[in-house]
């Protein structure tokens, strides 16, 4: 954890700190669709960015992806974690290409999602 004081504190550290507090104390369902709103803005992102700095922003991306994954309760008769496994698995390969077609479709399937745990969870 972060600790300052704020007369010594720059801005930039302040609201890193801020951001931290509020991933921190938020429910789980609010941190899963805080993870989905970050994917999606790394990958729009990242369409607008050259090459270097664009990989930087795809392989956060990709991180919360695998965090994603990791996160799932894999068994196997349930047909929903393993269909959710498959869209993360096949959103994180449109994202090993370089193709901003790859990353718009990525994208998409990502703001359905987000907007489907959003909506169940009632975070929107």
């Amino acid at each position: 954890m972060v600790y300052f004081h704020p007369m010594n504190a720059k801005r930039a550290q302040i609201v890193k700190y801020y951001q931290h507090m509020q991933v921190d104390t938020a429910s789980r369902p609010k941190q899963i669709v805080m993870l989905h709103d970050r994917l999606y803005v790394l990958i729009r992102d990242a369409i607008f960015l050259k090459a270097e700095e664009r990989r930087d922003r795809l392989d956060k991306a990709q991180n919360i992806i695998a965090q994603l994954q990791t996160a799932l309760k894999i068994e196997s008769e349930d047909e929903v974690a393993n269909s959710l496994f498959l869209l993360y698995d096949y959103v994180y390969v449109q994202l090993e290409t370089d193709d901003d077609m790859k990353y718009r479709d990525a994208i998409r399937v990502v703001q359905v999602v987000r907007d489907t745990f959003a909506e169940l969870f009632n975070q929107k």
